[in-house]
């Protein structure tokens, strides 16, 4: 069992339905990454339901907490990435949350859905960036456009764009350089890149995605709203999901933002790209007791 459901399943152990059940059903939920704004409207939610329904058992408040979190999670989960139109995908994210390897997966799932990829490698910070993103690529067959000698990655996105409608091509995805929310200059640049995307991809849609490690905590919601304005993020992807990661923020940022999750990763190899469903993510994080 995770961390996550341990504290939460610890509270429904106890049967009655009292005060001192929803000030620790508060407190676990906080704990589990669920920020405190969503935390009090789901308590609120639960005690207006329990009182008009006069449940007196844990157990069947534990249901309904899990039908809750499927609601939050199913915000604009019509959203389709892939299909209906040419895209150009901007993978956003800071530091380490596996922007690079998600890029790749997400081509090689494009691929195998009959779609014509193209990548553009604009991180031009991180050491041997280009050269990662070249190797993988070329696992799935697929094209890299880079410019070693350039050193603002708007020009190598304006590049890839030409590109791309040169080239017909159904997605244009563009990996770029980690960086902290908090990083003013950096976040500029991010603005820069996305004005350059707008400004020049007249035929697609602009697609900007948020990568998010699911070990980041209550840190995640912050992240997604700074970046969210920024580059308005049309979808989230999860990444080092395993047994032991948490990954209740999503809970926040899905219904705070309105950002629908799009997949999940769930290792490291290029077919390891899951697209995601709520409740069976729901059932991840509460079994069935």
């Amino acid at each position: 069992m995770s961390l996550w459901n341990r504290n939460v399943t610890r509270v429904f152990q106890k049967s009655q339905i009292d005060d001192l059940f929803w000030d620790e059903l508060e407190e676990s939920l906080i704990v589990a990454d669920i920020s405190v704004s969503v935390t009090l409207i789901l308590i609120e939610q639960l005690r207006e339901y329990a009182q008009k329904n006069s449940i007196c058992e844990s157990g069947e408040i534990y249901n309904i907490v899990k039908e809750h979190f499927v609601d939050f999670l199913t915000v604009n989960n019509n959203v389709a990435p892939l299909k209906d139109s040419k895209k150009v995908f901007l993978f956003l994210g800071v530091n380490g949350s596996g922007k690079t390897t998600t890029l790749v997966k997400v081509a090689n799932y494009s691929c195998q859905l009959g779609y014509s990829v193209l990548i553009a490698a604009a991180d031009t910070f991180r050491a041997a960036a280009k050269e990662q993103l070249e190797l993988w690529a070329s696992q799935i067959g697929v094209d890299v456009l880079s410019n070693p000698d350039a050193k603002d990655p708007s020009s190598i996105v304006y590049d890839a764009i030409k590109s791309a409608r040169a080239r017909d091509l159904d997605f244009l995805m563009i990996d770029t350089a980690g960086r902290l929310h908090t990083s003013n200059n950096l976040m500029a640049e991010l603005d820069k890149i996305y004005r350059t995307v707008s400004k020049n991809a007249q035929g697609y849609e602009v697609f900007p995605i948020l990568i998010m490690d699911s070990t980041v905590g209550n840190n995640g919601i912050i992240q997604a709203r700074e970046f969210h304005e920024v580059a308005p993020c049309k979808g989230i992807i999860m990444t080092k999901l395993d047994g032991t990661s948490r990954g209740g923020s999503l809970i926040s940022i899905t219904h705070e933002l309105g950002i629908p999750v799009l997949f999940i990763g769930t290792g490291e190899d290029t077919q390891d790209l899951v697209e995601f469903n709520p409740r069976v993510f729901v059932e991840h994080l509460l079994p069935n007791t």
